[in-house]
């Protein structure tokens, strides 16, 4: 049996000990027996072993116990206890018997169900709150950059309104990366050469992590393609090094790694070759964490810091990125020597030659004359996108809902040329309206715009039906651009 099997008297002198309990425990049965059973107890746990004994010693079983125990080695493993007493032929009891079954492994994997659980649970709350705290940052930075063209640039005015501007830019911020730990980011992937992400980032890196710590990078060779946003795996670059930084205050080495690795890795099938992914092994060699702060590190708003020193976000933005990249993460710690983050990604199916990142276009017109059907059931966002809208020159007509808009549509008299709609609105979707349209026969190039998640965005096949789209919050310029980019785009 792979159980242990221990037999003891009542002062707890071990008497028997079988192969599962050397296998278990890493005692010989000679250098066991005759021992006190506290050789396997911590010491933490030798008032709940009198308990037991107790127990026992008045004719109890006790079953299903479930505590600690110390190898010979020293490493503590997690056991379930079965201890009944053993008694003489005159029926008094003489000693108990212990069956120990090894648990270290099943209460790991609890462990991480319970924190794949909560982790899964903020980032629901995080999804829920998207779209209103969305809508509510288009509309303050919305109307702050509409005032700011509206005043003079000497009035005193202009400063605060810059201020406005600036923290919902912060706020922003936040909530990407509260949607970014959720994995209900949106994501904009295509096919990368991680080594190309690492190069480009070096020279902001040094400047970010400063002159008295050295960064080395190591980059392998013939590494496969992996399909990702690069912006995202520079964020998860940027926050491993802003972490390293603040872990070395008097200086150090940080170490960027990448190189093929084997399938397993990233959790696919090890049998077949062509499955080779690519990881990328972030190291420093700062003040390291203890198994306390290891447990918690990926946590949203869980920081070691001191008050204003940080938000909490980091390490668990790059978990979420990771993981929606169908990465894994692996981290090894120890206080004064220093953190290791091994990052796996999967290699990309497509064999197309990789994109670089989007070259910066020339600064075009965004300002026109076509008409331009509104859909946006929030009143607030819908009169801000107008004034937009209007002050670029377009004309605009407005609806409230997918229902009122297919009336517009049906109207002769409106030559729309162009409809923008939120996606997820009561009465019926932005999706539903472009269906309608195209029953009614009309061929209008449609604008989605939403502050939903990722995974909502999905299921109403917006991000995968190749529509145009823009995230909320939006500004006066991205969203005129926008419009103007698909309006050249179909007229050619």
């Amino acid at each position: 049996s792979d159980d242990a099997i221990i037999g003891t008297t009542l002062d707890r002198t071990i008497l028997s000990w079988n192969p599962g309990a050397e296998a278990m425990y890493g005692y010989t049965a000679e250098e066991a027996i005759g021992q006190p059973i506290s050789i396997i107890v911590p010491p933490d746990r030798r008032e709940e072993c009198n308990d037991i004994s107790h127990h026992v010693a008045r004719g109890e079983r006790v079953r299903h116990a479930e505590t600690a125990r110390i190898r010979k080695d020293g490493t503590q493993i997690d056991v379930s206890l079965a201890t009944s007493p053993i008694r003489d032929s005159s029926g008094a009891i003489v000693g108990e018997s212990t069956i120990a079954r090894d648990v270290t492994e099943r209460k790991h994997l609890q462990a991480q169900l319970l924190q794949l659980q909560k982790m899964e649970a903020v980032g629901r709350l995080a999804g829920g709150l998207a779209h209103d705290f969305n809508n509510v940052l288009t509309i303050i930075a919305g109307y702050a950059d509409l005032a700011i063209h509206q005043v003079r640039s000497d009035d005193p005015v202009v400063k605060f309104l810059v201020s406005v501007r600036h923290a919902t830019h912060r706020a922003e911020n936040l909530t990407r990366q509260l949607l970014a730990f959720s994995r209900r980011q949106v994501v904009h992937p295509r096919l990368v050469k991680l080594n190309d992400i690492v190069r480009n980032l070096s020279g902001m890196l040094r400047r970010l992590i400063g002159e008295d710590i050295e960064l080395e990078t190591i980059f392998g060779n013939d590494l496969p393609l992996i399909k990702a946003d690069p912006g995202q795996l520079e964020q998860v670059i940027m926050n491993l090094a802003v972490n390293a930084r603040d872990a070395m205050p008097d200086g150090g080495r940080f170490v960027i790694e990448t190189a093929a690795t084997n399938p397993e890795e990233y959790g696919a099938d090890g049998t077949n070759p062509s499955n080779r992914g690519v990881t990328m092994t972030v190291s420093d060699t700062g003040s390291g964490m203890d198994v306390e702060t290891l447990a918690h590190i990926f946590e949203p708003f869980f920081t070691t810091k001191e008050p204003g020193k940080g938000t909490g976000l980091g390490l668990s933005t790059v978990y979420g990125i990771v993981q929606q990249h169908s990465g894994k993460i692996r981290v090894q710690s120890q206080p004064d020597h220093g953190s290791t983050f091994r990052i796996s990604f999967p290699p990309a199916d497509s064999t197309a030659e990789p994109t670089g990142h989007k070259q910066r276009l020339e600064k075009k017109s965004v300002a026109g004359h076509e008409t331009i059907l509104l859909v946006e059931d929030d009143a607030d966002v819908r009169s801000l996108a107008r004034r937009m809208l209007e002050g670029a020159g377009y004309k605009v007509v407005d609806a409230g809902n997918a229902s009122e808009a297919t009336r517009i549509l049906t109207d002769k008299a409106q030559n729309v040329q162009m409809v923008v709609t939120d996606v997820i609105m009561p009465g019926g979707s932005g999706r539903d309206l472009a269906d309608q349209i195209s029953k009614l026969g009309k061929n209008l190039p449609i604008l989605f715009v939403s502050g939903y998640t990722d995974d909502l965005l999905v299921r109403y096949g917006i991000l995968q039906g190749g529509f145009d789209f823009l995230e909320k919050p939006f500004t006066a310029d991205s969203l005129r651009s926008k419009i103007r980019e698909v309006l050249d785009r179909v007229a050619g």
